[in-house]
């Protein structure tokens, strides 16, 4: 692996002038960024633009002004899953033979892969053949408009709008595998897709300040909210290509090809009142209607609103501020109101393709999408009510924070199974409800404080639980994903949210010892599959520490995640092919602790101690990777996440040469991981695995690319 994966490097380069007077202020900058990624041929090519101002023609009104464009660049490649993962023979090939130098093709056909396994690919044959770019131009930008209507009372308008456009082209050579590794070469399939987005957003409202009294002080806002959305997909795959180099539509057999649009818009109107008393009592209501187009049409507009009440208690009782310098209690109540998926207002339809090919005798065919959607969906209502309260002791030195959150969301957008005699596989409905719960702690603390040396160390705790407490219509499960039979998450009710379910060894109820089969001493598998936990942590902190001595500044954050699950594909892979560590003493016989038996009429027998000596090899491995508990670690973690150092040179070295500020730095990410999970536990699929209704897939490696550690530094400069 370490000849395969390379160093990156990232270079950015900004550049931004800025002046400010009693015109107001403006801001033009450009910026570059050019990166080479850890697999070669990979990159991305970055430039920005920007333009941004406020001016003040007249005492009462204020505009402002943001241009913003950027062209992007990315070449890459797909993160896919199993033998078409390209890549996956990089972490598959024994320690013993090396891939990189010897012929990834024959002498007589470029096309023709040379690899000891016929269902995989050639990982340095895919990089001289195959390639993904993506090119995306994008503009965005805003217009703000304020203007004093009145003492205390203004009106304010913004508007934004952000546009792009994106083209990926895909290339799969004549002879990629697995279905291409063939005698002569096949398959391939260059595709080509265009996506064009623009977004809307307008916000105008009315805000009120006033003193109703000397200790009563009022804010209030009213206003109306515009969101939308607009989007345009083309996509044509042109597939088992006639010719080797040639990435054209032209070169495949088989073209197929599809487009899509769809809108959405959200108008909203809400309002919010803040009442202060004395600087000791303050109340804030809110609520807010949308109205949204992707609904069906009898369930379009929802309303949610919020109420708070905090409690100064320092400013109501001063003697306290011999303890506290600031002692804050708060208490909120809150409804949110979420959209489900684009576009859910009625059936899709597509061609029809029923073991023949439309069009027939010069006839057009369609059939509805396999989903349909619930004439009675409404948006996903979450409720949540939330205590805590704000210290502050010794002159702010320490500071202390913490949260209890408790939130039921009623009505979870998913897609629920149908039997086939309703003509749909699945059916978008609001599936039941999901209680969650937690604590949030922020402590800050300033242990060194004086005018050369400054400590602020910020530690954030974060713990919280969320379960499903209902699901529709008498189920029990709903499937979110499915790795390939290996592993499965799944909503259930009454356990977590969301929830490993598989496998796992069978155990003899007497001692609570796994049970080995008596036949040849490998561990049985309990027939009934089952909840084997959560990839949610039980934990997590965040621990932030900047310090600064006269122009030296030093920061750095440590990650510490406590509990949760993570399932590994490529550990199970690495035992199979005895490359992981826990192959090594493959060679000598072994008898795993435990019981033995036996099923006999599926009832389990046990048979007494287990005394049956086994070589650990390939089909040991084999029969153990079937078992998904196997393959689920404690995802537990301790990260270094990021350190960052610099200095500020002094005022007599860089006035000389005409700059008001010039300072170095160095910065560092991912420096050190300590885990016991096979790969680093922050990995998860990106893409759907097969079998998904929601997409959903965290806590599942399955040959993903690596991530990376990056060391950088810089100069920044003012003039």
């Amino acid at each position: 692996m370490d000849d395969f994966f390379g160093v990156g490097s990232t270079f950015n380069n900004n550049l931004e002038i800025a002046q400010g007077g009693s015109f107001g202020n403006y801001a033009i900058g450009i910026g570059r960024t050019d990166q080479t990624g850890v697999i070669d041929k990979t990159g991305l090519q970055r430039t920005n633009v920007k333009f941004n101002g406020m001016m003040t023609p007249f005492t009462k009104f204020k505009i402002g002004f943001s241009l913003n464009y950027a062209d992007i660049n990315v070449d890459d490649f797909p993160d896919e899953a199993g033998n078409v993962a390209f890549f996956r023979t990089v972490y598959e090939t024994p320690a013993s033979y090396n891939l990189k130098g010897k012929p990834f093709a024959t002498a007589t056909n470029p096309y023709q892969q040379i690899l000891f396994r016929a269902a995989q690919n050639n990982p340095y044959w895919i990089l001289e053949n195959n390639f993904r770019n993506s090119r995306t131009s994008r503009t965005y930008g805003n217009l703000f408009l304020e203007y004093q209507l009145a003492k205390g009372l203004k009106a304010t308008y913004r508007v934004g709008l952000d546009n792009f456009n994106t083209k990926l082209e895909r290339y799969d050579e004549l002879g990629t595998g697995p279905t291409g590794r063939t005698t002569p070469p096949s398959g391939g399939q260059f595709v080509l897709q265009n996506q064009q987005e623009s977004q809307l957003n307008s916000n105008f409202f009315l805000s009120y300040d006033t003193n109703i009294t000397p200790d009563l002080v009022l804010n209030a806002i009213v206003g109306n909210e515009l969101f939308d959305i607009r989007r345009a997909n083309s996509s044509t795959n042109s597939s088992n290509l006639v010719s080797g180099d040639w990435p054209s539509i032209a070169n495949g057999t088989t073209i197929t090809s599809s487009n899509s649009k769809n809108a959405q818009r959200v108008v909203g109107f809400y309002g919010n009142l803040n009442l202060g008393f004395k600087e000791m009592l303050y109340l804030n209501l809110s609520a807010r209607k949308d109205y949204a187009s992707n609904l069906p049409s009898g369930n379009r507009s929802f309303l949610y609103p919020s109420a708070g009440l905090s409690f100064v208690l320092t400013e109501a009782v001063p003697s306290l501020q011999n303890l506290f310098t600031f002692a804050k209690l708060r208490a909120n109540y809150a409804e949110v109101g979420q959209l489900g998926q684009l576009f859910v207002n009625g059936v899709g339809y597509s061609a029809a393709n029923p073991g023949y090919q439309f069009p027939l005798n010069g006839v057009a065919g369609f059939l509805p999408s396999s989903t349909s959607i619930s004439p009675t969906l409404r948006p996903e209502n979450t409720r949540s009510v939330e205590f805590g309260t704000e210290l502050r002791f010794l002159k702010n030195r320490i500071s202390f924070d913490y949260t209890y959150f408790r939130s039921l969301s009623d009505g979870q957008i998913f897609g629920i199974p149908l039997p086939p005699s309703t003509g749909f596989s699945s059916q978008v409905n609001n599936a039941g409800k999901m209680l969650s719960r937690g604590h949030e702690v922020m402590v800050r603390i300033t242990p060194l404080k004086n005018p050369n040396f400054n400590w602020d160390l910020n530690i954030n705790f974060s713990k919280y639980k969320t379960t499903i407490e209902e699901l529709p219509g008498g189920l029990s499960r709903i499937e979110l994903s499915n790795a390939s039979g290996a592993v499965r998450l799944v909503a259930e009710k009454g356990q977590v949210y969301p929830s490993f379910f598989g496998s796992t060894y069978q155990l003899d109820p007497a001692s609570g010892q796994r049970v080995m089969n008596s036949t040849n001493g490998f561990p049985l598998v309990n027939p009934v599959s089952q909840i084997l936990g959560t990839p949610n942590p039980d934990f997590e902190f965040n621990f932030i520490n900047s310090l600064r001595y006269k122009s030296f500044q030093l920061g750095f954050q440590i990650d510490w995640r406590k509990g949760g699950l993570f399932f590994s594909q490529l550990q199970a892979e690495s035992r199979t092919r005895g490359l992981s560590v826990e192959t090594l003493d493959r060679d000598q016989q072994k008898v795993i602790p435990g019981k033995k038996g036996r099923f006999v009429n599926s009832n389990l027998v046990i048979e007494g101690d287990n005394d049956i000596a086994i070589y650990k090899t390939n089909p040991y491995w084999a029969a153990v990777n079937t078992i998904t508990a196997a393959n689920l670690d404690d995802a537990s973690f301790v990260r270094l996440r990021e350190v960052n150092f610099s200095y500020d040179l002094p005022t007599t070295v860089f006035k000389k040469i005409g700059l008001s500020g010039a300072s170095v730095f160095l910065t560092g990410r991912n420096l050190f991981l300590i885990t016991k999970t096979f790969v680093d536990p922050e990995l998860n699929m990106t893409n759907t695995l097969s079998g998904a209704s929601t997409g959903n897939s965290v806590g599942i490696e399955w040959y993903q690319q690596p991530q990376t550690r990056s060391l950088g530094g810089g100069i920044r400069l003012k003039f």
